[in-house]
């Protein structure tokens, strides 16, 4: 979700939760004896980030909108060791960000930095279809990392990534505070807790006061193993869907 940060619950950035059914999710009856527990995590802020935005694909002129172009997207959290932060943020705006929107099919990325505690950054790469995600051009990317990204790579705590297709949205436009929802259904409760978020949900949520706009995001393709993940160590991943 983004927008400007107006609503009550903008501290809790990531919440998770699995529901036991969905039908239980609709009469508010919360998410079962089983279910993993809310938990209150920070806010995330855009960041200026040099090669963030591709213009030319999106036709942003008239307005930043969304998911506008693609039909998936790369979502990851993550920290850095705290000695590395300053590099980071450099590499990751002067080379690594520039680096990834040359890869066909990459068309936007974005940058968020959390208010408060833990993970620090979110990141969004959106891109034209799942596909790209598993292309050889993205891959060979990941398999020859430059001197300075091997470098980088040492430095990264709890990495968390997901490849995603975005399943549905409602709203329009980039906000400059974004909260992200993880949450995984039950066996057996897939397509009715993918239709209950898109029809009784996410139309709800850009009509709140701070909200632009909520995209459901599915968890669909498995990473693979590359140079760069082997440096920095096996990625978690992100509960299967995302809002």
């Amino acid at each position: 979700m983004q927008g400007n940060g107006g609503w009550g619950f903008a501290t809790a950035a990531i919440a998770k939760a699995v529901y036991r059914t969905v039908p239980e999710a609709r009469r508010g009856e919360g998410a079962g004896n089983d279910a993993l527990p809310l938990r209150r995590e920070p806010a995330f802020v855009r960041e200026a980030v040099r090669g963030g935005w591709r213009t030319d694909d999106l036709g942003c002129e008239g307005g930043c909108q969304v998911f506008a172009a693609g039909s998936a997207a790369m979502l990851l959290s993550f920290d850095i060791a705290v000695e590395a932060v300053a590099e980071h943020d450099d590499w990751h705006t002067h080379e690594h960000m520039p680096e990834r929107l040359r890869i066909p099919g990459f068309l936007r990325g974005s940058r968020w930095l959390a208010r408060s505690g833990a993970p620090r950054y979110l990141v969004l790469y959106e891109v034209a279809s799942i596909d790209v995600l598993a292309s050889g051009p993205y891959l060979a990317r990941l398999n020859d990392p430059s001197p300075w990204t091997v470098r980088m790579m040492k430095h990264y705590v709890g990495m968390r990534r997901a490849l995603c297709n975005v399943v549905a949205g409602a709203g329009s436009g980039c906000g400059g505070v974004a909260m992200l929802a993880r949450f995984a259904p039950v066996d057996g409760a897939a397509s009715d807790l993918n239709e209950w978020v898109e029809r009784a949900v996410l139309p709800t949520l850009p009509g709140r006061r701070g909200l632009a706009s909520a995209h459901l995001l599915v968890s669909t393709l498995a990473g693979q193993m590359t140079m760069e993940q082997r440096i920095r160590g096996k990625d978690d991943d992100l509960h299967s869907r995302c809002v």
